[in-house]
């Protein structure tokens, strides 16, 4: 009798390796979590960067068309500071997630840099009523979304009350001291300006939780129809997707592939909801074990959402076993129902783990070849104890193991 599985095969874990996400050459010891917020982060800071780049570049030809004034020094002085302020942005993306601040936090303190460094360039120029109107409202659309509204709403108050406090003490300061009504229509122009930004945000605000509330309606959607046992789940759409490609490639090839289609009952459905913890954490253990005894080839990737051994619904699992005849599936079936009956810990007084197992027959439609694995399945439930029963096959090999109706979710 051919096994084509070894007992000593290697384990299929369950959880998704992200860490293959990441590029060479980056921190690939980082988790993905920490790799995606690193990454965010950087974005962040370019965006800083090349806003801090644009201003200067325009504050230096409106310098050199003779639309602004500024000394070399002052001018030199203000690059420095903010290259200095973009370093320690730039070291704060880059350190790792226990030593860096969130993204909210930082954004916030590059908005309050940034209105700082507005201020000061205000004062120390002349004629950049224009170029400071515009350097704070992008310092203000940069912090809107990143920040919460009421902390944008703060720091348009900041950036007001920056510019008057400049204004002013360049109006006291002149000789002699005086408020022209240009300079007014300057500060209702600029204030205006700010009201509109404040009033668009708080659009953007209002839209932004809305699109956001029903994107998280959409993934619980997505989760609840992937880990659902409706015959139009997302799962059961893949698992009957890649049936077709192995039927395609059995009927162009003849090389046969079988199904074996698994299920963990728990006898007593009355039980107290604590105890449901426990039923999920015993039909994972058995999802555990009947990944650990299959092959490699029996599974696309690492990925719980890609493997031929899949969640056909709520508590019944299918292993689709490619270049496998019916005696090698029956082996691997059987092996797997050993397994797990001799774990005092997986398989207990209060589970029977059961199997059906059917090959395909040469043009065979998919549907008629699931039925022959659920009656072969159902016959070896009707039994009341662990077993395996193969398609068009009597008597089933049978184990001592105890009953149980384990009602979980899929993992």
């Amino acid at each position: 009798m051919h096994n084509p599985f070894p007992s000593g095969s290697p384990t299929v874990s369950t959880t998704p390796d992200f860490s293959k996400l990441i590029a060479p050459g980056s921190d690939s010891d980082l988790p993905l979590s920490d790799a995606i917020t690193k990454l965010v982060t950087m974005e962040q800071f370019n965006l800083a960067f090349a806003i801090y780049c644009g201003w200067s570049v325009i504050a230096w030809l409106s310098h050199m068309a003779g639309m602004v004034s500024i000394s070399m020094q002052t001018a030199v002085t203000n690059l420095i500071g903010i290259c200095a302020t973009n370093v320690l942005f730039f070291t704060i993306a880059r350190s790792q997630a226990p030593h860096r601040p969130s993204e909210e936090i930082t954004a916030l303190a590059q908005s309050v840099v940034g209105i700082a460094w507005a201020t000061l360039f205000t004062f120390m120029s002349s004629g950049s009523h224009e170029l400071s109107i515009g350097i704070y409202a992008s310092v203000l659309l940069f912090a809107m979304l990143r920040v919460r509204r009421n902390v944008l709403n703060r720091l348009t108050v900041f950036a007001v009350s920056s510019y008057l406090t400049i204004f002013i003490i360049k109006m006291l300061t002149r000789e002699p001291p005086s408020i022209t009504p240009a300079s007014l229509v300057q500060i209702l122009i600029f204030i205006s300006i700010m009201l509109c930004l404040v009033g668009t945000g708080r659009y953007v605000y209002r839209h932004y939780n809305r699109i956001k509330g029903e994107y998280s309606q959409l993934q619980q959607r997505f989760r609840s129809e992937y880990a659902g046992s409706g015959v139009n789940s997302v799962n059961r759409r893949y698992i009957l997707d890649l049936l077709a490609r192995h039927k395609g490639r059995t009927d162009r090839s003849n090389i046969t592939f079988c199904i074996c289609i698994f299920n963990a009952d728990y006898v007593d459905m009355t039980t107290l909801k604590p105890q449901q913890d426990v039923k999920r954490l015993a039909l994972r253990n058995v999802e555990a074990v009947i990944r650990a005894e299959l092959r490699d080839m029996d599974s696309l990737n690492g990925t719980s959402s890609h493997d031929c051994f899949e969640a056909y619904s709520e508590k019944t699992f299918i292993a689709i076993l490619p270049d496998t005849n019916l005696t090698g599936a029956q082996c691997a079936a059987e092996r797997i129902i050993t397994t797990a009956t001799m774990q005092d810990d997986i398989i207990d007084n209060h589970t029977r783990l059961c199997g059906g197992v059917a090959e395909y027959r040469r043009g065979e439609i998919i549907s008629v070849l699931l039925e022959r694995a659920e009656e072969a399945l159902n016959t070896a439930r009707a039994l009341n104890t662990s077993c395996v029963c193969i398609s068009g096959h009597s008597p089933p090999k049978k184990y001592n193991a105890a009953v149980v109706r384990l009602k979980t979710s899929r993992r």
